[in-house]
C-alpha cells in the first residue's frame, strides 16, 4: 500500500487485520505523500484490532520500500487496484469452481495460495507506474466508484478474504494484502 497519512494508515491497518490479511507492506511512488510512516504504531493500531475481531496473531507491518524495490519483490499471484481498469474486476479475477468452464474468468490467483493486492496512493499511480506494475503484476478494478486508499485497501481484502468459500468450501487458505 503507498504511503498516506498516518491516522489513514492507522484505520487501513486495523481494518485489514479485522478482514484477515496476513501483511501490509508499504511503498512510496511519485504521488506519495512525504510523510514517514510509523511501522510500530502501524503495528500496534493491528494488534489493538485482534480483540475486535478475535484474531490471536496480528497481520505483519512492514516496509518502507522504494517503487522500484516493490517492483523487484511482487510475487506471483499479484494485482493491483486501478481506477482505470474497466475490464476485470477483483472478484472477477478470483477462480469459481460454481462457473461452467467456458464462463471461468482467467485468473491470477490460485486456490490455497497467499495473494496479493497492491493499493496506490491517494491519487493513483502514475502513467509510468502503471505501465511498469503492467509488466509483472495484473490490474484489477475495485468497483464503479474512486475509493480513498485505506477504503479501497480494506475493501479489496475483503474481497479476497470471501473467496476461498465461494470458490471452493473443502480449500482453506490464509489470504494476505500488500
Amino acid at each position: 500500500m503507498g504511503v498516506i497519512k498516518h491516522d489513514n494508515l492507522a484505520l487501513a491497518a486495523s481494518g485489514l487485520n479485522e478482514v484477515g490479511a496476513t501483511e501490509l507492506v508499504l511503498f512510496t511512488s511519485s504521488r506519495c505523500q512525504n510523510i514517514p510512516a510509523r511501522i510500530d504504531k502501524l503495528q500496534t493500531a493491528a494488534q489493538q484490532s485482534c480483540k475486535q475481531c478475535g484474531r490471536s496473531i496480528p497481520l505483519k507491518v512492514r516496509g518502507v520500500l522504494t517503487f522500484q524495490q516493490l517492483l523487484a519483490q511482487i510475487p506471483k499471484h499479484t494485482v493491483f487496484a486501478d481506477e482505470k481498469e474497466s475490464q476485470t474486476t477483483l472478484g472477477d479475477n478470483i477462480v469459481s469452481n460454481n462457473l461452467p468452464a467456458t464462463r471461468q474468468p482467467q485468473s491470477n490467483f490460485e486456490p490455497g495460495s497467499k495473494n496479493n493486492l497492491i493499493i496506490g496512493p491517494e491519487g493513483g499511480f502514475t502513467d509510468a507506474e502503471r505501465t511498469a506494475l503492467c509488466q509483472v503484476a495484473k490490474p484489477v478494478s475495485l468497483g464503479p466508484r474512486i475509493l480513498r486508499a485505506e477504503t479501497a485497501a480494506i475493501v479489496g481484502a475483503s474481497i479476497l478474504s470471501v473467496q476461498p468459500e465461494q470458490s471452493n468450501p473443502k480449500q482453506t487458505s490464509n489470504r494476505g494484502a500488500q
